[in-house]
């Protein structure tokens, strides 16, 4: 008896203290294919299109419209880099404002 009242509390205190996911007007509409946080808190997320956010979720900003941009990652001199669409790769360097073609 004595374990079920302890196993009970125990429950209820880590009950209180998860956290819970909230949902977001997230980025586009249509599929996700990769997330990014970088350094300085901005988010971006590709599904075809690159869409960023500077709030945590909250709200999004198109930043590429291309549509052809799917896999994305930061490297290590914090540029994004993209997989495009039977296009190679992609390289920004300024928040997806601008991309550069090259070959890896």
């Amino acid at each position: 008896m004595k374990n079920l009242i302890l196993f009970g509390l125990f429950s209820l205190t880590t009950a209180f203290a998860q956290d819970f996911w909230v949902p977001t007007a997230g980025p586009g509409s249509g599929p996700l294919y990769a997330i990014v946080c970088m350094p300085n808190n901005d988010i971006f997320a590709s599904g075809g299109y690159v869409d960023k956010s500077t709030d945590g979720g909250d709200s999004w900003v198109r930043v590429d419209s291309t549509g052809d941009l799917w896999d994305l990652v930061q490297n290590s001199q914090g540029q994004l880099i993209a997989g495009a669409n039977g296009e190679g790769v992609r390289i920004s360097s300024d928040g997806c404002a601008t991309w550069t073609q090259t070959s890896l």
